[in-house]
């Protein structure tokens, strides 16, 4: 039996290699195993096949003899017995069922207290970038909004409430991103809410661990407000789609002028100032051709240390290739594979990352999963998700509303059971325990609800879970020479 510890983490993931001649089952035919309903064979070498358990995320690394003597046999054997106490092999399938329905009361009993706030400033922008999922959720005759300083200060006392409503995660990890449209278009309401939030941290209204982040697209950052950012410590992330060629095919202003050489003016400012710059980056085909150079610029030219890819939705006017999805997953990938030597921190795949080397479920891919994110309009209205700033579905009231408690409404209540863990067409998926079910907005666009699946995401989940096994495989081998045996 060999353990190691998933790098950058403490929990160790015990691994156990086992060849055919390792197990001793004796011929008693009253106590029959079969492979549990949530175990995954993956190939990992010529000889050797990972059995994975997506529901405990467990792995026992076996050879491809052993798979065909499993099932059908009794578990008697010291060694065969830890396949059983894995989980890997069950007695009946009441097992894997109880297994399921604790994994799902455990989920649904816990808490949901909020812990996100996105306070969308405006619903205005000054760029035209066709595959907003913002902006082209919005009717083109509807008027843009601009949040007042009011509004925005009452925003920040519901959240504050909201918080307090839970004392005892009162000082668990609280962030507020200030996003849009684009925010800094109402760079005095955003100021005068950045100082309130400071205030409120004062007056211990708000934990003073809170985070300030924003999602801008960089144009309106000037030597002042850089200077304002740096003092409040306010996080940044700037969208920018790679290289030039990649950013300007579809980031454009609304005069259809390429945009890229004036975001990267405004990146180096930031950068002057000693402002971290954090990158939201969304793959389209350009950013997939050009990888390595893509890589290469994130890492040399902006200089990153943490950013997050974004896999286009399909359905805009944006044409992809058929298999967009796949390439996608595997520009993520192999990005990771260069950023963890320097050290870069790449947020979609470290939570699957973190979930499997911790074995912990990530049962949400946002918080609005679990019914734990505020979304605030401009005009105060409150929501769950702010792809729905258009339409207003999924909206619950308002922050005017002193009698709101949101997680006691319909909608917040529905989105916190929608996970992949209680999806039944999910339950057979090798990446049930780590995807967190991928985006519920983009899956009520394409296909009509919430509890439909985000297939981008079932790409993303299930190409990364393979890689993560097969890398651990190829991590143990370079640790230990040659396999242990056992």
């Amino acid at each position: 039996m060999l353990s190691m510890s998933h790098q950058g983490n403490a929990r160790k993931h015990e691994v156990l290699c086992l060849r055919a001649h390792s197990l001793n089952f004796k011929d008693n035919k009253e106590d029959l195993m079969k492979l549990s309903r949530f175990v995954h064979t993956i190939p990992v070498d010529k000889d050797m096949v990972a059995l994975y358990h997506s529901l405990n995320i467990k792995v026992i690394f076996v050879s491809r003899e052993l798979i065909n003597q499993i099932e059908g046999l009794n578990k008697l054997d010291a060694y065969s017995d830890k396949l059983y106490s894995a989980g890997m092999v069950v007695k009946s399938e009441d097992e894997d069922k109880n297994l399921l329905d604790k994994t799902i009361k455990s989920l649904m009993s816990l808490p949901s207290p909020v812990s996100v706030m996105y306070l969308l400033l405006t619903d205005a922008c000054n760029l035209a970038c066709d595959y907003c999922f913002i902006e082209n959720q919005i009717p083109e005759e509807q008027s843009r909004i601009f949040m007042s300083t009011e509004t925005a200060k009452k925003s920040i006392d519901f959240f504050a409430e909201a918080i307090k409503r839970h004392p005892d995660y009162f000082e668990k990890k609280k962030t507020i991103i200030f996003y849009g449209g684009e925010p800094l278009m109402n760079k005095k309401v955003f100021m005068e809410a950045i100082k309130y939030i400071a205030h409120l941290k004062e007056k211990g209204s708000l934990p003073k661990s809170l985070s300030i982040n924003m999602v801008s697209n960089g144009l309106f950052f000037t030597s002042e407000l850089a200077d304002f950012i740096r003092e409040k410590k306010v996080n940044v992330s700037i969208s920018i789609d790679g290289e030039k060629i990649a950013t300007n095919l579809h980031r454009r202003d609304f005069y259809g002028e390429p945009i890229f050489d004036r975001v990267m003016k405004k990146i180096k400012l930031l950068k002057s100032k000693d402002i971290p710059v954090g990158i939201s980056c969304t793959i389209n085909e350009e950013t997939i051709k050009n990888q390595k150079s893509t890589i290469e610029f994130l890492i040399n030219e902006i200089g990153v240390k943490g950013l997050g890819f974004n896999i286009l939705a399909r359905g805009h006017s944006i044409k992809l290739r058929e298999d967009y999805e796949t390439r996608a997953a595997e520009f993520i990938i192999n990005a990771y594979k260069i950023f963890r030597e320097k050290g870069i921190y790449e947020d979609r795949i470290m939570r699957k990352i973190n979930s499997f080397s911790k074995q912990k479920i990530h049962p949400y891919d946002c918080a609005a999963g679990g019914g734990r994110q505020l979304v605030v309009a401009p005009d105060g209205q409150v929501g769950i998700c702010h792809g729905y700033i258009g339409s207003r579905k999924h909206f619950v009231g308002t922050v005017f509303d002193n009698e709101l408690i949101v997680e006691d409404t319909p909608t917040y209540k529905e989105w916190k059971k929608r996970s992949p863990i209680t999806m039944e067409k999910c339950q057979s998926c090798v990446a049930l325990g780590t995807c967190g079910g991928g985006c519920p907005c983009d899956a009520e666009i394409s296909k009509g609800s919430i509890w439909e699946l985000d297939e981008r995401f079932c790409v993303h989940a299930k190409m990364t879970i393979d890689w993560i096994i097969r890398d651990l495989w190829l991590c143990i081998k370079a640790k230990a020479q040659k396999p242990v045996l056992v």
